[in-house]
């Protein structure tokens, strides 16, 4: 410990008058806070945390199991999944590839059968559907073949229910 009126109690008091300064203390508190935002962004499992998400959602839906290959591309606000399948009532509906953002305005999907769907629900409960899909990779049927081009505009009162209004081509 420094004694008072030594050489290294002076050091210690100049180096805190320093530290302590109001205007340099700012700039650091700046820069820790940033620090720490960096630090989770680089830091934080994504690819685990978009699981656990994507099984709380698959939880809550009784009659509907999800299951994937792989999981790429995560970052804070993306996900891709490779042959992502959707099970329900003894049926099988498939995915090449699904990639989700989620964003201030809502979530939007990349649904991949060879053929491209993008659906973009929006916080304000309006969802527009647009684009086609592969039948066949779609059913995992390869005698059905062809494509569905799809385009809809769907306002929902509550997710989960039926739309209130809406336009399907």
């Amino acid at each position: 410990t420094p004694e008072p009126g030594g050489l290294l109690y002076y050091e210690t008091l100049e180096f805190l008058k320093k530290f302590l300064d109001p205007s340099r203390l700012r700039c650091k508190i700046l820069l820790g806070i940033i620090g720490l935002f960096v630090g989770v962004w680089l830091f934080t499992p994504w690819a685990s945390l978009w699981e656990q998400g994507i099984r709380r959602v698959d939880n809550r839906m009784e009659k509907v199991d999800f299951s994937w290959t792989s999981m790429d591309g995560t970052g804070i606000r993306t996900v891709s999944l490779q042959n992502f399948k959707i099970h329900a009532g003894g049926k099988t509906i498939n995915f090449e590839n699904v990639r989700a953002r989620i964003g201030l305005g809502g979530l939007k999907l990349w649904l991949d059968t060879g053929e491209e769907l993008v659906i973009n629900a929006r916080r304000n409960r309006n969802t527009s559907i647009a684009g086609s899909v592969n039948v066949a990779t779609l059913l995992g049927e390869p005698d059905i073949e062809g494509l569905v081009n799809v385009e809809a505009d769907l306002v929902f009162e509550e997710y989960g229910k039926p739309p209130v209004s809406g336009i399907i081509d």
